[in-house]
């Protein structure tokens, strides 16, 4: 099965128009620490999509994993911060087959950092 990474805005976006559940049925997807605490657990309370993504989360459709301190900040060095430096640490491990992205600085990088990004803008 494919393995992919997403972004906050990614998730939340997928969330909103409920194609994430079916998303995870035909794909392993993984969020790094950050992009858990920016779409899930600083939002439960205020957003709907929030809760399916935690729904999703406690169903063990959705991983949260955690980022290697020294890839992050070799990924802060292009511009990339938060949640979008740690989707490109776990990325660069090899283990994954795609970022799923809309944010530019990730996409500016793609082809520097050899990074395989999925986007509605590239």
């Amino acid at each position: 099965m494919k393995q992919i990474i997403m972004d906050a805005m990614t998730i939340i976006h997928l969330s909103k128009i409920t194609l994430l559940r079916s998303l995870v049925e035909k794909m392993e997807v993984v969020i790094p620490r950050k992009v858990f605490k920016e779409s899930v657990k600083d939002s439960l309370r205020r957003y709907n999509d929030a809760l399916i993504t935690d729904a999703l989360i406690r169903e063990g459709k959705i991983m949260i994993l955690d980022a290697n301190i020294d890839g992050i900040k070799e990924i802060e060095r292009f511009g990339m911060t938060g949640g979008e430096a740690e989707v490109v640490a776990l990325y660069r491990e090899g283990k994954y087959d795609a970022i799923a992205s809309d944010d530019d600085v990730v996409r500016e990088n793609r082809t520097l950092l050899n990074l395989k990004v999925i986007s509605p803008r590239l």
